[in-house]
């Protein structure tokens, strides 16, 4: 059937949208709506409408409404919001892009698309819809309410409770069966479009079911929450699946302060920053994992969505432009462990093949401890210049390939075992690293980038990182390496030796940031030292003989790997990309002054 209500071409020089009217009517009456063309323009824009913020829900699971007097299949969640939104006796004027898009034209999806973020922040108000209510949603509901009225009301019943004031009362149970849990689980929290959509609005409503919460009753309850909960509500236990659900919880209420900043700043982040922050969540199409954050983005903008190309066709496009907008190859340090890529083991499953090494998969589902390791790592980094002041020279040479100039460096010539995220109370490993580096035997061995091998070693750990944040690490800092590796041996073989149970009294914060430090820098990665001497914290996935290379733009070095392709008769180097690195000594453009005095000379490098 022809969707008749289509034939009229939206203008994209006036910035033209859809709107749908939603005709009144009782529960269980056909959802019925008409559709109408408005102006995004300033000064245009003299309808108020409010917009859905939603998620799609099982293609496969359609259901029937009459669109301007004909069938239109939608999905079975937007059904029952646009069924539950429905006023009785008036009508209602939402967005809805399912249907105020023709999905079918995919120009007209592009284009629509690119307006979305001006939709959301024009709307009068952007209503979520989480889904159908479950039997316990009564009881969620209320608990998030009385938390969010009085925040001296504690979320546990335990005694001596003491806030501001003086002794508050007990919580009220409204925990059982995970219900608050569940309800910050629902597939709207995890979504990606979804961040913009609130990110851009006026005003926000939660809805599930009939059940409603305003925008500002969510903020309060994450207020409530981290009043109480990292200090007098400690003794929280959900259990699900085994699993202590509590990290989840505090990860969502992290998350909803953070959007909530964004929204009342309407202050835009750097693409990556945003990625770094965002990548956990998910969407239906992979190209949308890119295009979700564009609205919330200062250096890459929207005018990239394009959904004619495939999804890798779409992620080398737009690795390409942030290469290019940046100047640099920060983006690098997203592509997570190349040895996981296809679902072959490793922290996500899937996958999309044939991406080339150098272009991050940005639809790869990762562990959220995964990805918070690598958001450490990803911010440490912005610390160091592996490159120098040697300016980027990009050439993309052919679809799937990009030339780098930079320096042939080193090569690894052996490493250790991996530091896995699965299992981070392993402290036997950095016993296994110290005699790989002779760190025991020859403490006081001069290291090839200066100092001593010990020193190099315990620098190499932290990233040469002080727990002062920003700082280089310093004497004091090499302390509290001692106190915590001491600590970390004693406490496996003997947990109730004194000298442990002192040294975990004194500086005991200090101890607790530097072990920190160290985990996250060492996480799911491997200790190597390469031929020359010099010592590293590299990918899971580096062998024997793979370069270690510095490339211009690049603010660590790089672990390269020569192709099969590469031939005698070939001058030009062809490589893939293993990972980012550090290494102690190289992160100060140390090569780069070697390339400047003459000891090392430039070649270009091409990636696939």
């Amino acid at each position: 059937m022809a969707l008749t209500f289509y034939e009229q071409d939206l203008d994209v020089t006036k910035q033209e949208i859809r709107l749908l009217e939603l005709l009144p009517g009782q529960s269980k009456d056909r959802v019925s709506c008409v559709l109408k063309v408005i102006s995004l323009q300033d000064g245009q824009t003299s309808v108020p409408y409010e917009a859905l913020s939603y998620v799609w829900g099982e293609i496969e699971g359609t259901a029937p409404i009459q669109v301007c007097g004909g069938d239109f299949e939608i999905t079975r969640n937007l059904r029952a919001a646009l069924r539950r939104l429905r006023h009785k006796d008036r009508s209602r004027l939402l967005w809805v892009d399912a249907v105020c898009i023709n999905q079918r034209n995919i120009q007209e999806r592009n284009d629509q698309v690119r307006l979305m973020g001006s939709v959301y922040e024009k709307a009068s108000k952007v209503v979520v819809w989480l889904g159908v209510a479950a039997d316990d949603t009564k009881e969620t509901v209320e608990f998030i309410r009385r938390m969010a009225g009085d925040n001296k009301i504690h979320w546990t019943p335990q005694k001596g409770h003491m806030v501001a004031g003086g002794e508050a009362p007990g919580a009220i149970h409204g925990l059982q069966d995970l219900a608050l849990f569940v309800f910050f689980r629902r597939s709207w929290w995890t979504r990606m479009w979804t961040l913009q959509e609130i990110a851009k609005a006026k005003e926000v409503v939660f809805t599930c079911g009939k059940f409603t919460i305003p925008g500002e009753v969510m903020n309060s309850l994450v207020e409530s929450f981290f009043i109480h909960c990292p200090k007098c509500c400690t003794n929280m236990n959900y259990q699900s699946s085994g699993v202590d659900a509590l990290p989840d919880l505090e990860n969502r209420m992290v998350e909803i302060s953070t959007i909530e900043r964004l929204r009342k700043s309407r202050q835009r982040q750097e693409f990556l920053q945003l990625a770094r922050l965002y990548r956990h969540r998910n969407a239906t199409d992979p190209r949308d994992m890119i295009y979700g954050l564009l609205g919330m983005s200062s250096d890459l903008d929207d005018g990239i969505i394009n959904y004619r190309p495939s999804v890798p066709e779409t992620y080398e496009i737009a690795t390409l432009e942030i290469i290019s907008r940046i100047g640099n190859l920060d983006i690098f340090s997203h592509i997570l462990e190349h040895e996981f890529r296809g679902g072959k083991g490793g922290y996500g499953g899937g996958g999309i093949r044939g991406l080339p090494s150098w272009v991050p998969d940005w639809s790869e589902e990762y562990k959220f401890t995964t990805l918070r390791f690598a958001s450490f790592r990803q911010e440490a980094f912005e610390l160091f210049n592996a490159s120098g002041s040697v300016p980027m020279n990009r050439v993309s040479v052919a679809p799937g390939q990009l030339a780098l100039d930079g320096l042939d460096f080193d090569e690894v010539e052996k490493f250790g075992s991996q530091r896995r995220v699965a299992n981070m109370e392993e402290n036997d490993i950095y016993g296994k690293w110290r005699l790989l580096a002779n760190v025991d035997k020859s403490p006081e061995h001069p290291y090839v980038g200066g100092k001593t091998t010990i020193d190099a070693y315990w620098r190499t750990l932290c990233y040469n990182m002080s727990v002062n944040e920003g700082k280089e690490a310093t004497t004091e800092d090499r302390m509290l390496h001692d106190e915590w590796w001491w600590g970390a041996i004693l406490s496996e073989s003997r947990p109730s030796h004194w000298v442990y149970k002192q040294k975990q009294r004194e500086n005991i914060k200090g101890v607790s940031r530097m072990s920190n430090i160290i985990a996250s820098c060492t996480a799911g990665r491997r200790f190597f030292i390469t031929k020359k001497g010099y010592f590293g914290i590299g990918p899971a996935g580096i062998v024997v003989g793979d370069r270690v290379c510095i490339l211009f733009g690049g603010k660590t070095p790089f672990i390269l790997r020569k192709t099969l392709k590469q031939s005698e008769m070939n001058s030009d180097m062809d490589f893939e990309y293993v990972g980012d690195t550090y290494i102690h000594g190289l992160m100060g453009g140390e090569a780069v002054k070697l390339m400047e005095s003459g000891e090392l000379s430039s070649q270009a490098f091409t990636l696939s």
